[in-house]
């Protein structure tokens, strides 16, 4: 049965890329975030997806991109993640009591 089958098929013509069976239907994303199981995967969206205003395409510079931020999120923190400070803040006085006089 097909139900079993994966969704990911390997392309005997392109190498060892593969190529999705069913297609992406992606609206939103422009096929450029994980939501996408063509981008997800690591293909490129074919003939088989559904999808609107597609960026998942060999050549996209977005894609390029989008690719390039998913790496550099992923190797190197953020700068300012080891500089944050944490604010203490004292309570307020209350307006209905007296400020002590020293």
């Amino acid at each position: 049965p097909n139900a079993f089958r994966p969704k990911i098929a390997a392309d005997p013509t392109d190498g060892d890329a593969g190529k999705h069976n069913k297609g992406c239907h992606c609206k939103k994303s422009g096929c450029l975030k994980k939501y996408c199981e063509c981008f997800q995967a690591g293909i490129f969206c074919s003939e088989n997806c559904r999808c609107i205003d597609c960026k998942n395409y060999e050549g996209s510079a977005e894609r390029a991109i989008a690719l390039a931020g998913r790496a550099g999120k992923m190797v190197t923190p953020s700068p300012s993640a080891s500089k944050r400070t944490r604010i203490s803040m004292s309570p307020a006085p209350s307006k209905g009591s007296p400020a002590r006089a020293a």
